[in-house]
Protein backbone atom coordinates (compact mmCIF):
# COMPACT_ATOMS: atom_id res chain seq x y z
CA UNK A 1 0.00 0.00 0.00
CA UNK A 2 0.95 3.36 -1.15
CA UNK A 3 0.90 6.50 1.05
CA UNK A 4 0.40 9.82 -0.17
CA UNK A 5 -1.39 11.73 2.55
CA UNK A 6 0.91 11.90 5.42
CA UNK A 7 -2.68 12.52 7.80
CA UNK A 8 -3.72 8.97 7.13
CA UNK A 9 -0.21 7.07 8.25
CA UNK A 10 -1.27 6.28 11.46
CA UNK A 11 -4.46 5.04 11.11
CA UNK A 12 -3.42 2.92 8.64
CA UNK A 13 -0.72 1.41 10.32
CA UNK A 14 -2.17 0.44 13.26
CA UNK A 15 -5.36 -1.10 11.16
CA UNK A 16 -2.57 -3.00 8.87
CA UNK A 17 -0.51 -3.89 12.17
CA UNK A 18 -3.95 -5.53 13.91
CA UNK A 19 -3.08 -8.16 10.91
CA UNK A 20 0.77 -9.33 12.06
CA UNK A 21 2.98 -7.21 10.79
CA UNK A 22 3.92 -3.76 9.21
CA UNK A 23 6.39 -1.26 8.10
CA UNK A 24 6.51 2.36 7.25
CA UNK A 25 9.35 3.22 4.37
CA UNK A 26 9.67 7.24 3.91
CA UNK A 27 11.81 7.66 0.79
CA UNK A 28 11.97 9.90 -1.97
CA UNK A 29 8.97 10.75 -3.57
CA UNK A 30 11.09 10.00 -7.32
CA UNK A 31 11.53 6.64 -6.24
CA UNK A 32 7.82 5.31 -5.73
CA UNK A 33 7.84 4.07 -9.30
CA UNK A 34 10.43 2.25 -9.26
CA UNK A 35 9.99 1.29 -6.11
CA UNK A 36 6.07 -0.34 -7.05
CA UNK A 37 7.67 -2.39 -9.94
CA UNK A 38 10.32 -3.73 -7.36
CA UNK A 39 7.47 -5.03 -5.50
CA UNK A 40 5.51 -6.47 -8.26
CA UNK A 41 7.98 -8.47 -9.16
CA UNK A 42 9.34 -10.00 -6.05
CA UNK A 43 7.45 -11.84 -3.18
CA UNK A 44 9.84 -11.24 -0.65
CA UNK A 45 10.01 -8.33 1.41
CA UNK A 46 13.41 -8.35 2.45
CA UNK A 47 14.00 -6.86 -1.19
CA UNK A 48 12.98 -3.22 0.24
CA UNK A 49 15.10 -2.77 2.22
CA UNK A 50 17.82 -3.83 -0.07
CA UNK A 51 16.24 -1.70 -3.07
CA UNK A 52 16.00 1.36 -0.39
CA UNK A 53 18.99 1.35 0.71
CA UNK A 54 20.78 1.12 -1.79
CA UNK A 55 19.14 4.17 -3.67
CA UNK A 56 18.65 6.51 -0.89
CA UNK A 57 20.62 7.84 1.67
CA UNK A 58 18.45 9.86 3.18
CA UNK A 59 15.83 6.30 3.96
CA UNK A 60 13.97 5.79 7.00
CA UNK A 61 12.46 1.98 7.70
CA UNK A 62 10.16 1.22 10.70
CA UNK A 63 8.69 -2.42 10.61
CA UNK A 64 6.43 -4.39 13.56
CA UNK A 65 5.52 -7.64 13.94
CA UNK A 66 2.89 -8.07 16.20
CA UNK A 67 2.90 -11.67 16.60
CA UNK A 68 7.05 -12.97 16.44
CA UNK A 69 7.29 -15.71 18.58
CA UNK A 70 11.05 -14.80 19.01
CA UNK A 71 9.81 -12.40 21.40
CA UNK A 72 8.29 -12.93 25.03
CA UNK A 73 5.76 -10.27 23.74
CA UNK A 74 5.24 -10.76 20.77
CA UNK A 75 6.53 -7.51 19.81
CA UNK A 76 9.43 -7.03 17.22
CA UNK A 77 10.40 -3.34 16.35
CA UNK A 78 12.95 -2.27 13.97
CA UNK A 79 14.20 0.68 13.06
CA UNK A 80 16.53 1.25 9.99
CA UNK A 81 17.71 4.40 8.81
CA UNK A 82 20.26 5.93 6.10
CA UNK A 83 23.33 7.56 6.75
CA UNK A 84 21.77 10.50 5.83
CA UNK A 85 18.25 10.94 7.46
CA UNK A 86 16.96 13.43 9.35
CA UNK A 87 17.07 13.95 12.98
CA UNK A 88 13.25 14.19 13.24
CA UNK A 89 12.76 10.72 11.90
CA UNK A 90 15.94 9.34 13.82
CA UNK A 91 14.84 10.55 17.19
CA UNK A 92 11.22 9.44 17.12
Amino acid sequence: MLIIDPHIVEGTFLTLLENSMVGLYVIFEDLTDEMVSVIKENSNPDILEVFISGKDDMNFIYQVDADNIESSTNIYEVISYGPNCIDELKNI
